[in-house]
């Protein structure tokens, strides 16, 4: 189940919620592939480590949900490795990508609906 973690409301009055919950996707072949076998081995190994510790910023699979008035649109990222929250959405990184992309689908839904609900008329 998908854990709450991170809530902000921008000047339109649009809430992003992220959600966080454990990646199914295998870590080995997938965390890193640098060229240098030893070096991914111990950066799956770490990986491996902080999950068996509970640490679900590990191996993390991410959901950004942008909410208005009741609609939602929503934008995913998996095989996520980050220390905490706080670095992941820090400025400039895929969180404010992640909050662009779930307020278009919010907006596209909202376009759908108002379509509908002139149909109606």
């Amino acid at each position: 189940m998908p854990e709450l973690v991170h809530t902000e409301t921008d000047e339109q009055g649009i809430t992003y919620n992220l959600f966080i919950q454990p990646d199914d996707l295998s870590v080995r072949g997938n965390a890193v592939v640098s060229g240098d076998a030893a070096f991914d081995r111990k950066t799956e190994n770490e990986i491996l480590e902080r999950l068996a510790d509970g640490d679900i910023w590990a191996w993390a699979d991410v959901e950004c949900q942008a909410e208005y008035k009741g609609f939602t649109g929503s934008d995913y990222l998996g095989a996520c490795s980050y220390r905490n929250t706080e670095q992941f959405v820090r400025p400039g990184d895929y969180w404010d990508d992640m909050k662009a992309e779930s307020k278009r689908e919010l907006l596209a839904r909202l376009q759908r609906a108002k379509v509908a609900l002139e149909s109606l008329s």
